[in-house]
């Protein structure tokens, strides 16, 4: 049966041929730089989806909860690091999970680590969280001696086995060049080269027990390669979304999910229509249209109209104006709305396809396979 006919509401449409690609390219640009490839799974929180991940050869992953490291560990994935502080209050599931994987914590105290070396029953990885530039948290990479010393506390630990540096240059995701992006790649690279080697010179440790890890997608599709590095961490890569097509961080082509949205309502007279599909399905997160689009104020995702393999091209007079919880206003063009019916479906191109998955509890694929989003 076509997946157009099987929409009731609000549902993550993926093409997975489109997702598959992506995948490949990211792993071949891994391989070919000689780098670890931990994919973020927070963009797709998916069992299905990590199967294509592990068909193509990943074997460790990347995630942001406790609560998804417990999943994907019940679906067989045995390397897990946890992209997010550690949250001791959840030390009991920390320990659940300590004894059944190889998990990997980020760190960014001498007191968070001191309790993990109490408390935990397994031995885990540890990687100091730091911040290259992007302000939301981390040992800023400049701070030397306090990243200097807490390494060496995680080195004394008989519980915490020493990783390296972790970080995520988000700063990426409000740059429009791509040239500025691989510059921002490079330095982020080279403030952490220059910080292990503080480390390896105060001889806590040598340059195999200090790795680097980094990720965020807007940067490692900007650059060619990732040598300099030891891991990259991408995620929303494997689907992206209408923010990384504005940034330039992918083509139309290689966006591999949409919400497809029932049509509720017709308004001809101003050329909108009235989508179930609003800020509980979409996410609130939006893109300030430029006035050379002959648009003025917020987009909340490109609207697009379903195909057997899909949805069409992306045009930039089709978009989300606004959002309400259950309710999405769509301006169209006059063509599309002259067509229009209630009952019919139109896809919206999230801003932010993490943020659309962890939304909706159910995806189906454009082959007109469901399956699940719900952890």
């Amino acid at each position: 049966m076509d997946w157009r006919d099987q929409i009731q509401r609000p549902t993550l449409v993926v093409n997975k041929n489109r997702a598959e690609n992506n995948i490949r390219k990211m792993a071949e640009k891994a391989s070919q730089s000689g780098v670890e490839f931990r994919p973020h799974f927070k963009t797709h929180q998916s069992a299905v989806v990590a199967e294509w991940f592990a068909e193509g050869g990943v074997q460790h992953i990347t995630v942001s909860s406790v609560r998804m490291a417990l999943y994907f560990a019940a679906h067989g994935w045995k390397d897990i690091t946890i992209a997010f502080p550690v949250n001791l209050r959840e030390i009991d599931d920390i320990n659940d999970l300590a004894g059944k994987v190889n998990l990997h914590l980020l760190v960014l105290s001498e007191g968070v680590a001191a309790k993990l070396s109490s408390e935990l029953k397994a031995e885990v990885g540890v990687w100091i969280k730091v911040d290259v530039g992007y302000g939301r948290t981390g040992i800023p990479w400049d701070n030397v001696e306090g990243v200097v010393d807490l390494a060496a506390l995680i080195k004394r630990s008989e519980m915490l086995h020493f990783k390296g540096l972790l970080t995520h240059a988000g700063q990426t995701y409000h740059i429009h060049s791509t040239q500025a992006r691989a510059e921002i790649f490079k330095q982020t690279e080279d403030r952490m080269q220059r910080l292990r080697d503080h480390i390896i010179e105060s001889g806590v440790a040598t340059r195999d027990e200090c790795l680097i890890s980094v990720g965020d997608t807007p940067g490692t599709t900007a650059v060619k390669s990732f040598q300099g590095v030891d891991e990259v961490r991408p995620g929303n890569f494997v689907f992206f979304d209408a923010q990384q097509y504005r940034l330039g961080s992918c083509s139309d082509e290689d966006i591999a999910a949409a919400v497809a949205c029932p049509v509720v309502a017709v308004h001809p007279e101003r050329k909108e229509v009235l989508l179930y599909g609003g800020a509980i399905h979409l996410s609130a997160q939006f893109e300030v249209l430029s006035s050379e689009n002959d648009s003025s104020g917020r987009m909340y995702g490109y609207v697009t109209e379903p195909r057997s393999d899909g949805w069409g091209p992306i045009k930039n007079e089709n978009y989300v104006r606004g959002v309400s919880q259950e309710h999405g206003v769509a301006r169209v063009s006059e063509e599309m709305c002259r067509r229009l019916k209630p009952g019919d479906v139109l896809c919206v191109i999230p801003v932010h396809s993490c943020l659309a998955v962890d939304l909706l509890d159910t995806a189906i694929t454009t082959e007109g396979d469901f399956f699940s989003l719900d952890m």
